[in-house]
């Protein structure tokens, strides 16, 4: 399991992350009134997740979950649809949107490497 350490300032951060494809990665975040997006790219608009208490605006516990204080869980990350931009938006900071990029590793074919190494 991927972890990003944690940081101080305004609550707990979430930080950048590298993970291998089928990984599950955690974000750390937290606050009274956490919501969390995904933006592949940025400036691209992103797309809502998480609102805390409990609403889900994409499927939760099959690909996101939240632990803790609204830990963003995401589970078997794979390149092109999880990784980018994670956007934790605590609204105790109304302009205070916390970043953490999520950078996935696809895995080297075995007949790939057979040809590098011969």
């Amino acid at each position: 399991m991927a972890v990003p350490a944690k940081s101080q300032a305004q609550g707990v951060q979430p930080a950048n992350v590298t993970a291998f494809r089928g990984q599950q990665v955690i974000f750390n975040c937290s606050g009274s009134d956490v919501h969390w997006n995904y933006a592949e790219e940025m400036p691209q608009p992103p797309d809502k997740i998480f609102a805390s208490p409990d609403t889900w605006y994409r499927s939760k516990g099959t690909k996101y979950d939240i632990i803790g204080e609204y830990n963003l869980v995401v589970n078997d990350v794979q390149t092109y649809s999880d990784a980018g931009i994670y956007l934790c938006n605590t609204n105790e900071v109304a302009t205070f949107i916390l970043r953490a990029a999520l950078v996935v590793i696809g895995n080297i074919s075995v007949k790939f490497l057979h040809i590098i190494i011969a």
